[in-house]
């Protein structure tokens, strides 16, 4: 059974309520066409890692990527084959932070959260996993070549 269909009965319960999760963020809601960035073939996680970062409006990037780059030390963010969410829980956050890379090696959601309030940072985790429960998803934003067909292809998957 792959990672995209181990919790079909759940996505099916939901479904049939035709909600979602009492809990649910939407990625969407955090996501815009300035912070999702394309990168070619061979471009090196920490580069991807950079880009994404610098793409945030945070004021200091350079202390978010170290955290992030420590975050990614202490154990790798790869959630599934070719996906990946790096992220860290910084004080000065006051909400969830959001960039998307796509390149070959995968798709990259990279966030930032309040450092003092891990539930908004564990319920953002969740709706990314949820969003990338549906199988085509992944290999549909692969195959995107702009911001705005990103961002209509993940409202298009939130709203099922």
């Amino acid at each position: 059974m792959s990672w995209f269909t181990k919790n079909k009965k759940n996505q099916t319960q939901n479904a049939t309520h035709n909600m979602p999760p009492q809990n649910a963020l939407f990625v969407s809601d955090y996501l815009n066409k300035e912070n999702i960035r394309f990168f070619p073939a061979g471009t090196d996680k920490n580069a991807i890692l950079t880009g994404l970062v610098k793409s945030l409006s945070y004021h200091n990037p350079d202390t978010a990527l170290k955290a992030i780059l420590a975050r990614e030390t202490a154990g790798s963010t790869e959630i599934a084959p070719g996906l990946f969410v790096p992220h860290a829980r910084l004080v000065d956050v006051p909400d969830i932070l959001v960039s998307m890379g796509i390149c070959p090696a995968g798709l990259y959601v990279l966030f930032l959260g309040p450092q003092n309030n891990m539930k908004r940072n564990l319920d953002f985790l969740a709706s990314v996993s949820a969003l990338f429960q549906t199988e085509t998803l992944a290999g549909s934003l692969m195959e995107t070549t702009t911001p705005d067909a990103i961002l209509s292809k993940i409202r298009e998957t939130e709203k099922q």
